[in-house]
């Protein structure tokens, strides 16, 4: 098997020109975009999950805080509520350059980025497990 096969045999391009595909059903407007931007910024949590959050050492995080939630808003918005981890990197697979650009977002969002983030999320809202174990 070669470096580029994925998945039985299907070509990584095959893969992503799926998800793409898949993407376009979950297109949000210029208007949407704008709409989770102001709605992120407003409630600050962004900036406090930064500060909270961020580590002093080591890489930085591939995709924002403030994108990740801009993420998970424009889901919300999209799906009317309904949120899954694959729908909310279909929304954001789904951003064009320009709506990109307006959140602050990487080019290249890929589903593990959005899952690291919210399980990073996940994590530091748990209690400490007391237990000892």
């Amino acid at each position: 098997m070669t470096p580029s096969m994925r998945r039985g045999g299907v070509s990584r391009s095959a893969i992503d020109a799926d998800r793409v595909r898949r993407a376009q059903d979950f297109a949000v407007s210029d208007i949407q975009v704008r709409e989770a931007v102001r709605w992120v910024e407003r409630m600050g949590l962004a900036e406090k999950i930064t500060a909270d959050m961020t580590a002093p050492t080591g890489r930085p995080r591939t995709l924002s805080w403030q994108s990740l939630l801009t993420i998970i808003a424009l889901a919300a918005i999209r799906l009317k509520g309904s949120l899954q981890l694959t729908d909310a990197t279909l929304v954001a697979i789904a951003l064009t350059p320009a709506q990109r650009r307006i959140a602050n977002m990487p080019e290249d969002t890929a589903y593990w980025m959005v899952k690291s983030g919210l399980a990073d999320l996940a994590e530091a809202a748990s209690p400490p497990n007391r237990s000892g174990h």
